[in-house]
């Protein structure tokens, strides 16, 4: 629930956003399918937030953005093994401005400190998982350096618009999960942060019925720090994380173009990805390796399509996938389980 504000403030234009949420959860074994060995998880989670966001027109080239947000959680663990009851509040906050030197141009920075507090998997125990009773929130802390560049009408009736990001992600008392061979059991913890490192960038080009659009993301470093040790460039074993690092690099490259009269529309994209941004640990002994590591390999695919409206009421679309039928594996997928290959698709839409 949210409600927004626009006034005037010192003769400045001024925007606030204000609102709140609440989200309750459950989450237990199905009536008669209670067991012992393993041990199920059930547990009860509520968590509230709220918030306020603002925005101040400081002068004509410049705006000032800050937000601040209240949360609090409350999870009890209602297995036969439960771990304590849990209940925290924290605030996050947000500072950043815009500066826009000419029309064309805007500056952003951006920093924001935002807490996590942990999912009912996270924090009830369950399945050869227990968590840590002194678990805590993760606290992320994130700073964003960018800007973007929209001109119009450089050779004739075109649009050229260019997004440039960096982005610096601590995540302080990152939960992890990790084997403890002494309690043939997963536990669930804090170590003392994560961090992730890159920059993104997007970019389209329009002119009359043509479209270009390009994008790239790549992953400076990504680093995993446990309390009292040096940081490692890897995942570490049995972590969620091990099949949620992203590709080195990316990049897509979209093109399109319409014909008469924006009836006919006719487009491929092709998309590449690297390998792991950091490479993957040894997996432990015993059953460590329960979460073992899906290894990606690079890979270049290519899509087309076109969609074509034959009147007011019927829209025919047909498109290819994976053209030249590449085996390869989706980044962050938590199985070997590979994409679909060369794939053709038909599909008509009728509206009354």
């Amino acid at each position: 629930m949210s409600n927004g504000l626009e006034f005037d403030m010192y003769n400045k234009l001024t925007n606030v956003l204000l609102g709140g949420s609440y989200l309750a959860e459950k989450t237990g074994p199905a009536k008669g399918f209670w067991t012992q060995n393993p041990h199920q998880r059930e547990g009860i989670k509520k968590e509230y937030r709220i918030f306020a966001d603002g925005k101040y027109e400081l002068t004509s080239k410049i705006n000032l953005l800050a937000s601040i947000e209240n949360k609090g959680y409350s999870l009890e663990d209602r297995g036969d093994t439960p771990s304590i009851p849990k209940n925290e509040t924290a605030y996050g906050y947000s500072v950043g401005a815009e500066y826009k030197p000419i029309k064309q141009v805007m500056l952003y920075s951006r920093y924001s400190q935002s807490p996590r507090f942990p999912s009912l998997v996270e924090g009830a125990n369950g399945f050869f998982m227990k968590a840590d009773d002194n678990l805590q929130h993760e606290t992320m802390k994130n700073i964003e350096i960018g800007s973007s560049f929209g001109f119009e009408n450089l050779m004739a009736d075109d649009e050229l618009k260019f997004n440039i990001g960096y982005f610096n992600s601590n995540i302080d008392n990152y939960i992890s999960r990790s084997w403890q061979w002494d309690k043939f059991s997963m536990h669930i913890d804090n170590i003392d942060r994560a961090k992730f490192e890159g920059v993104e960038l997007e970019t389209s080009y329009k002119i009359n019925n043509f479209t270009v659009k390009a994008s790239a993301n790549y992953y400076i470093g990504i680093e995993f720090c446990k309390k009292g040790k040096e940081c490692v460039n890897e995942n570490l074993p049995s972590d969620y994380a091990t099949n949620h690092i992203p590709p080195k690099k990316s990049y897509s490259l979209d093109v399109n173009q319409e014909f008469f009269n924006n009836k006919l529309s006719i487009g491929g994209k092709v998309s590449y990805f690297d390998k792991r941004t950091i490479p993957t640990a040894m997996v432990g002994r015993g059953s460590a390796p329960l979460l073992a590591p899906v290894d990606y390999k690079p890979a270049t695919i290519v899509d087309l399509r076109s969609s074509l409206i034959i009147n007011k009421n019927l829209t025919a679309d047909f498109t290819v996938d994976n053209v030249f039928d590449r085996y390869y594996i989706q980044p962050i997928n938590v199985g070997y389980i590979p994409s679909p290959g060369r794939t053709f698709r038909l599909g008509i839409t009728a509206t009354f």
